[in-house]
Formats: C-alpha cells, sequence, structure tokens
C-alpha cells in the first residue's frame, strides 16, 4: 500500500514547551487545560488496584500505533486524525 499524502495545515505561532516550563515553570497555560465538562471521570465501579485496570481503556484515551502509520495504514492515520482533533494532539 502505498504512503498517504499529507496537505500542509497552518498553525500559526506554536510555542516550545521547553521555553514555557522556563518562563513559568509553576504555571501551565490555559490552552493545555480542557473544559471541565469535557474531562473524562473514572468508572467509580473499576477497582483500580485490580490487575487487569488499565485507564487509558476505561477512558477511552485514543492509541496512535507508529508502526502502522509508518506502514502507510490508512486506518491509523484516520485513527490520528480523530485523535488531534478530538484530544488536540500534535497542535
Amino acid at each position: 500500500m502505498a504512503p498517504i499524502q499529507s496537505c500542509g495545515i497552518k498553525v500559526g505561532h506554536i510555542d516550545d514547551v521547553q521555553e514555557l516550563k522556563r518562563a513559568k515553570p509553576s504555571e501551565i497555560p490555559d490552552r493545555f487545560i480542557r473544559d471541565t465538562k469535557e474531562r473524562p471521570t473514572l468508572d467509580k465501579s473499576i477497582n483500580p488496584s485490580s490487575h487487569d485496570y488499565n485507564p487509558a481503556t476505561n477512558l477511552n484515551i485514543p492509541v496512535i500505533d507508529l508502526s502502522q502509520l509508518a506502514d502507510g495504514s490508512k486506518d491509523e492515520f484516520l485513527n490520528l486524525i480523530t485523535a488531534c482533533q478530538e484530544w488536540g494532539f500534535f497542535q
């Protein structure tokens, strides 16, 4: 399968995370904080001490397989797009 073509997206200036930390080490910029209504909640019925507990699964946090992206997987590319749109990855 041929690699998927990507198109350029203009996102404006993006501050370097290390610079943000050096400038204000005890503050998290507002753009990195999700609105209270958008934050995931833990299911109180799940036992975190259980051997099969996986918080990523319970919170529906997207997992992207970079090896599949490198192999040109269209499905994984679509997963990446969804993760970026819904979770704000790689902004």
